[in-house]
C-alpha cells in the first residue's frame, strides 16, 4: 500500500499527523482513542504493516485485499502462538 494512500485513509478516520520526524516517518495519532503509532518513510509500505498500525490506532483497516490477507495470517499466527505452552525444564 502506498504510504500516501494510508496517510489520508487514517486523516479520514480522524487521526491527525502529530509530526514528522527528521528521518521521514510520520507520528499518528487517534484523539479519539489517545492512541499514536508511527508511519515509516518507505513510499510502499507492507500490509503486515498496515495491520499493526490500523490495530495500535484503533481504526478499522483499509479494504484492500493484500491488507485483509495479511490481518488473516496474523491472527494465525498469535492463535497458534497462544495455544502453545511454554515447556517445563
Amino acid at each position: 500500500m502506498k504510504k500516501q494512500f494510508l496517510i489520508d485513509y487514517l486523516e479520514a478516520t480522524g487521526c491527525k499527523i502529530v509530526r514528522v520526524a527528521n528521518q521521514g516517518y510520520h507520528v499518528m495519532e487517534n484523539p479519539d482513542k489517545g492512541t499514536m503509532s508511527g508511519v515509516p518513510k518507505d513510499d510502499e509500505i507492507n500490509p503486515e504493516m498496515v495491520c499493526r498500525i490500523c490495530k495500535t490506532l484503533e481504526v478499522r483497516l483499509p479494504k484492500n485485499k493484500e491488507v485483509l490477507e495479511a490481518e488473516k495470517d496474523l491472527d494465525e499466527i498469535i492463535m497458534e502462538l497462544s495455544k502453545q505452552k511454554p515447556k517445563k525444564k
